[in-house]
């Protein structure tokens, strides 16, 4: 038998075949995934920044300003048009000033202690004036929980903290608790305000 002589292009040629045949069998392991062209598939970002949640905001009213007195309410509507207060017709009085007949000013306000008696609260205004010369002395919103008892700071006027000074650091004065905001309940005294005589003496501060 003869052997075949290969020319040197043919043996070139058989060389490359086999060395590409190589190296395709290399990178082709069982069990391994075939290599693709394709890119990775891209890694889903999680996002570090922390979520806000908005919680309501809640709107309080402001707080009662107590001074050493009791509470100071101011004078609202109701308090700015009290007064005049004439003859009525009798029944049941809802309130009671418990304040000693003398009373000493500090801050320039006047305390004044009630007791509401009835199941709701008592609502109105307390007013002060000079017995002996009628002067608006003070004045103040009223507001006492059901079955309670409350000091409220009447502040003096400027007027009243005149006749005070005037009168040697002493005033007679009425204090009206009326309780009829917005309507005197049923049974009540009409008008439906409680009275009582206090002498004011103004503070040695």
């Amino acid at each position: 038998m003869c052997a075949r002589v290969l020319r040197p292009a043919r043996v070139s040629l058989l060389i490359c075949v086999l060395t590409l045949s190589a190296l395709a069998c290399s990178n082709s392991t069982p069990g391994s995934p075939r290599a693709s062209n394709q890119p990775p598939p891209a890694t889903q970002s999680v996002s570090t920044t922390p979520v806000l949640t908005t919680t309501p905001t809640q709107t309080t009213p402001a707080p009662t300003q107590t001074t050493p007195t009791g509470d100071r309410l101011g004078c609202g509507e109701y308090c700015l048009q009290a007064g005049g207060y004439g003859g009525g017709e009798e029944g049941q009085e809802y309130i009671t000033i418990d304040t000693s007949k003398n009373v000493v000013a500090v801050e320039d306000t006047v305390p004044i202690k009630l007791t509401c008696l009835l199941r709701t609260p008592c609502k109105g205004a307390i007013l002060l004036e000079s017995v002996n010369s009628l002067t608006d002395f003070g004045r103040s919103d009223l507001l006492v929980a059901a079955k309670s008892t409350r000091t409220i700071a009447v502040e003096i006027s400027a007027a009243g903290l005149d006749e005070l000074r005037n009168n040697g650091g002493h005033e007679l004065i009425e204090v009206y608790a009326d309780y009829g905001d917005p309507d005197c309940p049923p049974g009540s005294v009409l008008p439906c305000v409680v009275t009582k005589k206090v002498t004011v003496t103004a503070s040695a501060n």
